[in-house]
């Protein structure tokens, strides 16, 4: 197999000296690194390198031209955004995430702390690089698009039918888990931005980003969301119309005192190299919701969320997985998809109707305000036309 070529664009020779370092240890990768920002479409041109990272924050006086220029010239190659560890460093790697970029990686906001955090560097860099190198491989997408071609034939079966019967038989939801990593926060704002202020369901989310960024992320989700989304606390209380987002670098558990439901923030080890971790809150909600947890996984590198969507299966719950040919990153859908614990999967589009029909379903009379004349046991309504 061919050396995957990594590209480099940042301004701070700090920056890039640390990345190319890290990375030349790998023996299946070949590193380029430039400075030259302005000049990132020739040097695409000529290195053709299979996945790019780039500094957003320098990329230009208006901050986004050169890696808007790059997702518009060259659709199909990855792009992982360098930001620094900032509420700035925050808010330009969300937009670049919302446009496409594949994953984010973090630094210091001054470079001579960098030398303090290659260890952070050394931690995420290669495993990063090598979840984009299974999914995207280093001669071109067709595998990649073949592979998720294949993945459908394991779920389109003539027993679909059936398992929606049995799925509308295990009675209500009461509990929404969801699970991302690479390439999850486009999909969590797809399914949050088309749920009605009123879901009778809470709804908490691990999302594999820092603590700054995930503080900006419930920000961005709560702008396009009529639900509440916050990022959680100490013991924040699961309400429906409310959606939880992990902070970055504590783990997201689900407790009870008495009859009331709450989330458990701490600092727990990392488990399978997160924190927080999809595993954690997958476990700790099927513990107490059994059967009436349903969890979802996202876009995702890893193996993070594979055995907290067993749990819930164990537990009698039930797991939607995005459709692997819509993810960004498909390994972890893939992973769920292959170990036989996904009940359905969809495009990330198309989950939030899902969500709809089998939650809202087995509530039978029970409506939601501005929702009082769909028949929702009618799939063909032109509400779910609509979601």
């Amino acid at each position: 197999m061919e050396k995957m070529k990594v590209l480099v664009l940042d301004n701070d020779i700090v920056v890039r000296q640390a990345i190319a370092g890290i990375l030349s240890r790998e023996s299946d990768v070949v590193v380029r690194v430039s400075g030259e920002l302005t000049q990132s479409e020739q040097l695409v041109n000529e290195e053709n390198p299979d996945v790019v990272l780039l500094d957003i924050e320098d990329s230009a006086p208006d901050g986004f031209t050169i890696f808007n220029t790059l997702r518009v010239r060259f659709p199909k190659l990855p792009v992982v955004v360098i930001s620094s560890r900032s509420e700035g460093g925050a808010q330009a790697a969300l937009y670049a995430l919302r446009k496409g970029a594949v994953d984010v990686i973090t630094k210091p906001e001054k470079s001579n702390a960098l030398l303090f955090a290659t260890r952070h560097l050394a931690k995420r860099l290669p495993p990063m690089i090598q979840g984009i190198k299974r999914v995207v491989g280093s001669d071109a997408l067709d595998g990649w698009t073949a592979g998720k071609k294949e993945a459908r034939s394991l779920v389109d079966t003539e027993e679909q039918p059936e398992k929606e019967k049995a799925w509308m038989n295990r009675g209500p939801v009461r509990l929404i888990v969801i699970g991302g990593s690479m390439g999850g926060p486009k999909a969590l704002n797809d399914i949050l931005r088309k749920l009605p202020a009123d879901f009778p369901v809470p709804v908490v989310a691990v999302q594999h980003l820092p603590k700054f960024y995930t503080r900006a992320l419930a920000r961005l989700l709560k702008e396009g969301s009529p639900l509440a989304v916050r990022e959680a606390l100490e013991e924040s209380a699961l309400t429906p119309g409310t959606a939880l987002l992990a902070s970055g670098g504590r783990h997201c558990e689900i407790a009870q005192r008495g009859n009331r439901p709450f989330v458990k923030v701490h600092r727990g080890p990392r488990e399978n190299g997160d924190r927080p971790s999809i595993d954690v809150l997958f476990r700790s909600a099927a513990r107490l919701y059994g059967r009436d947890v349903l969890g979802i996984i996202l876009s995702g590198n890893g193996v993070d969320g594979l055995s907290g969507a067993r749990a819930i299966r164990e537990g009698g719950g039930r797991v939607i997985i995005q459709d692997p040919g819509d993810a960004v990153v498909d390994d972890l859908p893939l992973s769920v998809m292959g170990e036989g614990l996904a009940d359905h999967y969809y495009p990330a589009e198309q989950i939030s109707r899902q969500l709809l029909k089998h939650v809202l379903q087995p509530l039978g009379n029970r409506k939601m305000k501005g929702y009082e004349h769909v028949n929702l046991f009618n799939r063909d309504q032109e509400y779910f036309r609509n979601v």
